[in-house]
């Protein structure tokens, strides 16, 4: 459950989560916005605190419904970041998480790394960072991770939303199959009218050829030989 991420963090020496990446095809992300129609991001737990998650100033609703505490990225300006760092796209990225963190109250402690980003660039910008943040420790974790420790159980808030998703679920494959039944009566009397004009069933398309007759399949054969 979310409500045990303060006590899983505090079990691992963690003082925050920091997760990257889409709010789509993205576990942690997902699990943490609730599923918010994000193309970037990044969010931030503290313990003790609720998560922050920032946003590009395009998606400033997508993110207002996550019903999260937000911050929009581009206040913190990465063009004027690019004219102090001469261009240096990697430096000017480093400079706009510092603040973000700092905003945060985050200038020391353990950071767990989360969330889908490219591996390269994650690389550059989160060991430069801690070059430029000595009291902040960047670490990852794998399958045992916190996430997906509190993903394991769930909240009633959890559950319903499970609930309501089955719901959902079942009342389209209610209509698809309303549907194909639907198909299926209106074909019966197309098909009813070609039985009784004489109409073969191998002379309707069955998106197979049709396979020769008996006397055109040995006239072919003499023809062969």
């Amino acid at each position: 459950m979310k409500s045990d991420l303060d006590r899983l963090m505090k079990s691992r020496n963690l003082d925050a989560i920091l997760v990257t990446g889409p709010a789509q095809h993205n576990p942690p992300m997902v699990y943490l916005t609730g599923g918010a129609h994000l193309t970037a991001g990044d969010l931030v737990k503290t313990v003790g605190e609720d998560a922050v998650l920032f946003f590009y100033s395009m998606e400033r609703d997508e993110a207002a419904n996550t019903g999260l505490k937000t911050k929009n990225l581009d206040d913190y300006k990465l063009h004027e970041l690019l004219e102090q760092t001469g261009g240096d796209h990697l430096q000017a990225t480093v400079l706009r998480y510092q603040r973000m963190l700092s905003d945060l109250g985050l200038t020391k402690g353990r950071i767990a790394l989360s969330g889908k980003s490219d591996a390269g660039s994650a690389h550059a910008i989160f060991s430069r960072l801690e070059k430029a943040l000595p009291d902040i420790e960047i670490v990852g974790e794998l399958s045992d991770s916190i996430l997906l420790q509190a993903m394991a159980t769930k909240d009633e808030g959890e559950i319903e939303r499970m609930r309501q998703m089955g719901r959902i679920t079942t009342q389209v494959v209610g209509k698809v199959a309303e549907m194909l039944g639907l198909v299926t009566s209106r074909s019966a009397p197309a098909t009813s009218a070609r039985a009784s004009s004489g109409e073969t069933p191998s002379a309707r398309w069955t998106g197979r050829p049709p396979r020769a007759s008996t006397a055109s399949a040995s006239s072919a054969a003499g023809r062969r030989s």
